[in-house]
């Protein structure tokens, strides 16, 4: 992508689809911080914005962001303080970070757990694993192509891969996600499911 400025030639039909396009985005980003504005928006994710325009002004797409992730019904979870387990959620950000994800990686991973401890009771017998599918499933949901594999997570984090196969599979059907599931995508997850609707 171009790193100056410059301006695009377009008829008002393309405009109004830009926009519309943007407006999606932003209820995607509405799913992860309820009332954010569109300096939280932009400020967010300004590199989807770019390719979203790039897109359109010059591959002519009809649709590039799926109505289907915004219209999605999500299990939500109890109402009311459950436990979280802290050693999970420390063990998630010391790894994500280890591994290379930014803060805000680290905050959407974490809130998945969040999210799933709300409206899932287990007995963690061991939060590595825990912890290790989280990451897995957070990199899976934002670019399945070059997702964390469960072999180095095993070895990083001293635990099974049958272990982070099953808890993974566990919280994948507790929070019905999907593929760039929008109340988990981060930047990079917007800028891949632009170019994987083709």
């Amino acid at each position: 992508m171009i790193n100056f400025i410059t301006s695009v030639e377009i008829s008002n039909n393309l405009r109004r689809r830009i926009k519309e396009e943007i407006f999606r985005q932003k209820a995607m980003l509405e799913l992860q911080q309820p009332g954010a504005a569109w300096e939280d928006f932009v400020g967010r994710h300004a590199n989807a914005v770019r390719h979203t325009i790039d897109l359109l002004a010059t591959w002519a797409r009809v649709n590039v962001t799926s109505y289907t992730q915004v219209e999605r019904s999500f299990p939500q979870p109890a109402a009311g303080d459950k436990t979280v387990n802290v050693i999970v959620m420390e063990l998630i950000e010391v790894f994500m970070l280890k591994f290379g994800y930014s803060q805000h990686d680290t905050i959407l991973a974490k809130k998945m757990w969040q999210d799933f401890s709300g409206i899932e009771t287990i007995n963690v017998r061991k939060p590595a694993a825990w912890a290790a599918a989280i990451i897995q499933a957070y990199s899976q949901l934002n670019n399945g192509e070059s997702e964390m594999s469960a072999e180095t997570l095993a070895e990083e984090m001293a635990v099974g891969k049958s272990s982070i196969s099953a808890n993974k599979t566990k919280i994948y059907q507790v929070l019905k996600l999907e593929k760039y599931d929008p109340r988990y995508l981060s930047e990079e997850g917007i800028v891949s499911l632009l170019y994987d609707l083709q």
